[in-house]
């Protein structure tokens, strides 16, 4: 945290700065806040990065991450209405083609967002669209051998498939990330995750 914090320091006091650099630095340490149970924190350090982005005038789709990981947090607390704002605003769909990486994180805070909604109804077809969507990104991480992707993208699978009361295929999908997340010592990715997890 520490560190994180001098590099929001330095990020502040140079003139010039990837946006994938604030990006990352703001999200780690927001999600390190996340984990410490400091959501207010969290959230404040989100802020300042959709000042910083603003400020810097970084392109949209820089921006949209930053926005998309907020949405991630806002299901994490259980503040499901922002969350809906976000998806519903974001211009991104379950039924979207082009499933771009540099839009994978906006995809997966939208798969969270959906399976949220659909563990109040999970006879509608909101979660097997989910699951579709989880389907087609997994592909294309696997693709490309993006493990850490493809283990995000498993986890939220077995929690889609125990919404819709599927036990046996939630815990084969999950017993498979396990397998993924063991050698490199992935924990967060799947405590993060909260309750329903759980």
């Amino acid at each position: 945290e520490e560190h994180l914090t001098q590099g929001m320091g330095l990020i502040n006091e140079t003139l010039t700065l990837e946006p994938s650099v604030a990006l990352l630095g703001y999200t780690a340490l927001a999600r390190l806040q996340q984990a410490r149970g400091n959501a207010r924190a969290a959230l404040a350090t989100l802020d300042a990065l959709a000042q910083v982005a603003e400020q810097r005038h970084y392109p949209a789709i820089w921006r949209a991450q930053g926005d998309a990981v907020r949405a991630h947090l806002e299901v994490a607390l259980g503040n499901l209405g922002a969350a809906i704002r976000w998806a519903d605003a974001s211009g991104l769909s379950v039924q979207d083609t082009d499933l771009s990486y540099l839009r994978e994180k906006a995809y997966l805070a939208l798969a969270r967002v959906r399976l949220a909604q659909g563990r109040d109804d999970p006879a509608a077809p909101l979660l097997q669209d989910t699951l579709h969507l989880l389907q087609r990104l997994q592909e294309a991480a696997e693709a490309k051998a993006r493990i850490n992707s493809v283990l995000e993208i498993l986890v939220l699978r077995a929690l889609a498939l125990e919404a819709q009361g599927n036990r046996t295929g939630a815990l084969s999908t999950l017993e498979r990330a396990l397998v993924l997340a063991e050698p490199e010592g992935y924990v967060r990715t799947l405590v993060d995750e909260g309750e329903p997890m759980r």
